[in-house]
């Protein structure tokens, strides 16, 4: 249920609050339920993205470069940021029509409870992924840009920050999509590669000063 402090947001024209006292699920549901048309902007750090609304039902998602479904699945990870609906301002054709709402906001909250119960299989951002390959579950949900992240870490050679640079995905997206592959068994994490460097080389000694005032010999004979 949401607060009062909700509802009184909803008197104004726009509707706007912190993820982490009305979860998105809540947000979406509220919009859907009073047919809301317009959009709402989720941001987290440097990250944003969007969900579109028509008379209450969602109509398309956007986020980086994932659309529809996959961007409002990735949008259920930004749970520390803050959202903002916008009244009447769409701008989108819509890609969602044959998906229900209701089914979406069901998988916005199973995203998030994935996301909260694999939390401590996420690798940090300089540890490199193996994909160890093998068949995945058949109620495995998969989509394209989480296939991509599995096939470009199968060499065990890119850490999770060059994953995100290599496929443009952002580093969240990545994290959680490596934590979900090693929940199954398919994904391990290799150890940051030490620097390699050269061992260091040992200066040559220096020849001794030579000392003019030291008696020199010829011959076995002393001279000045």
């Amino acid at each position: 249920m949401l607060s009062g402090l909700a509802y009184l947001f909803m008197s104004s024209l726009n509707l706007s609050g912190f993820l982490r006292e009305i979860p998105l699920p809540d947000i979406v549901r509220l919009l859907h339920t009073t047919r809301r048309t317009g959009r709402l902007v989720i941001s987290q750090d440097n990250l944003a993205g969007a969900i579109f609304f028509q008379e209450g039902k969602i109509i398309d998602g956007q986020s980086g470069q994932l659309s529809g479904l996959d961007a409002i699945r990735h949008l259920a990870l930004f749970t520390r940021g803050v959202f903002e609906f916008f009244d009447n301002e769409t701008g989108r054709v819509g890609t969602l029509g044959a998906v229900a709402t209701e089914d979406m906001i069901l998988a916005l909250e199973t995203r998030i409870l994935e996301a909260i119960q694999i939390q401590e299989l996420m690798p940090q951002d300089q540890e490199i992924p193996h994909y160890l390959g093998g068949a995945i579950p058949n109620d495995f949900e998969v989509n394209a840009a989480e296939l991509a992240v599995a096939m470009k870490s199968s060499a065990g050679m890119l850490s999770t920050t060059a994953l995100s640079f290599e496929l443009g995905l952002d580093l969240m997206a990545v994290r959680y999509t490596v934590a979900r592959f090693r929940a199954i068994g398919l994904m391990e994490l290799k150890p940051e590669a030490p620097e390699v460097t050269a061992p260091p080389v040992e200066p040559e000694p220096a020849a001794p000063p030579v000392n003019s005032a030291q008696p020199r010999y010829w011959r076995g004979r002393r001279i000045e």
